[in-house]
């Protein structure tokens, strides 16, 4: 900046008639008046302030000095520019086979992209209120009371789970107890955890234990060994005392354990008979809902983990169900199987979807996220069979806590979503 050019843009702010270049003289005529400051102001004093149309003229004035002071190059002003999204067309842009399938979702379930950043902005409550309206979707405790209107089919899946969470019956082989015990006297660090573990008798019922392949069951005692455990409590240790993010928690606790579980210590492990993958863990913090299945006036939130299908194979059963997928997805908006036009996800069915937060994060939005999500994946479904499935299952994971979240849907098309156990 310039010295001509900061003379000039004072020049313009103080209300005088003498040239910029010419020095303002005290008029001797009349002695000058006391004043408190030692130096006039820039500004001129309010009795003599500019009317109306002055200020206005100085208010366009000066941002223009000011602009040509400091350059208008294009380039100064683009970088000045707020970054702005852009947007992503609607599925009207997929090919006519994909309009002609589902020509009420493209004409009812347009979305309101300003409602949508409104409400992303609102409470979880009042986006829950919202749901109930748009997308006939309630929410319940997960306390089955013997009521009638509990689902026959949440309470069967709900049974071994309690038996095994809450009484914490058959949660471990009883093969595996000496390996636990033997593993306790190597690691000082968890040896309390797991000797302790070593000796309660209600782990180690065989309860379930039946209802695994013996031939397999070397592989399912391997999931959860005691060296990966350990690694895993290390890693959550880590991320809590030391106030690691979302993203943090996802690499190094969350993803390991749900890999672990779902595909076993290699990814070959949970095969079927010509050793091909049944099911998958795929991140997915990015995917976003496709238009035409995202609920009216709900905000597009997103998950981070789908457990999906893996429909590849060598069988030929899984050769039938990979080419029924693909050509279903012909006709689909996005060329999607699921409500997402998420690449990885385009053809794989996603079972189970996950959300995640830190410890002590707000559970509340967790629910929120996945009942906006479980309500648009229903509403694909619902566009792909006049039949589709009662329940859908989903996790929130808190940290260190794991909840189950399932969404059932009813015959006359209320959903109810389940949380808390």
């Amino acid at each position: 900046m310039s010295w001509e050019s900061v003379d000039e843009w004072l020049c313009h702010i103080i209300n005088t008639n003498a040239e910029c270049d010419t020095p303002v003289i005290a008029d001797t005529r009349t002695p000058p008046q006391k004043t408190s400051r030692k130096r006039g102001l820039v500004s001129p004093p309010m009795s003599t302030a500019p009317n109306k149309k002055k200020r206005r003229e100085q208010r366009v004035l000066i941002p223009t000095l000011l602009h040509q002071t400091i350059g208008s190059d294009d380039d100064a002003d683009v970088s000045q520019e707020t970054p702005r999204a852009t947007k992503r067309p609607k599925s009207d842009n997929t090919p006519l086979a994909s309009m002609s399938h589902t020509p009420s979702l493209h004409s009812d379930r347009t979305c309101s992209s300003a409602w949508s950043d409104k409400s992303g902005r609102s409470s979880p409550t009042k986006q829950i209120a919202k749901l109930r309206i748009n997308a006939s979707m309630q929410h319940r405790m997960m306390d089955d009371d013997g009521s009638e209107d509990f689902p026959e089919s949440l309470r069967r899946l709900l049974d071994p789970i309690k038996r095994a969470t809450t009484l914490c019956r058959g949660l471990l082989f009883e093969s595996q107890r000496q390996e636990i015990r033997d593993y306790a006297q190597v690691d000082p660090t968890h040896r309390r955890n797991f000797r302790e573990c070593s000796e309660d008798d209600l782990l180690f019922s065989d309860t379930f234990a039946d209802r695994f392949d013996p031939s397999r069951l070397r592989e399912y005692e391997r999931r959860l060994d005691p060296e990966f455990v350990g690694f895993i409590l290390d890693e959550a240790r880590e991320c809590d005392e030391n106030l690691h993010p979302e993203a943090s928690w996802n690499m190094l606790v969350h993803y390991p354990l749900m890999r672990r579980a779902i595909m076993g210590s290699s990814r070959r492990r949970n095969v079927d008979d010509d050793g091909d993958p049944l099911v998958t863990v795929v991140p997915c913090t990015t995917a976003t809902l496709i238009a035409d299945f995202k609920v009216h006036d709900a905000p597009a939130h997103k998950v981070d983990f789908a457990i999906a299908l893996e429909p590849g194979g060598t069988a030929a059963n899984r050769k039938t169900i990979a080419n029924a997928i693909e050509a279903r997805r012909e006709s689909m908006p996005w060329w999607s199987i699921n409500h997402t036009d998420y690449s990885p996800l385009l053809n794989r069915p996603i079972a189970i979807s996950v959300e995640t937060k830190r410890t002590n994060d707000d559970f509340e939005k967790a629910r929120v996220q996945l009942m906006v999500w479980l309500a648009a994946q229903w509403v694909k479904l619902e566009s792909m069979t006049d039949r589709p499935p009662n329940i859908l299952p989903a996790i929130i994971i808190q940290g260190h806590d794991w909840y189950l979240v399932v969404s059932t849907r009813a015959d006359d098309g209320k959903k109810v979503t389940y949380s808390l156990i």
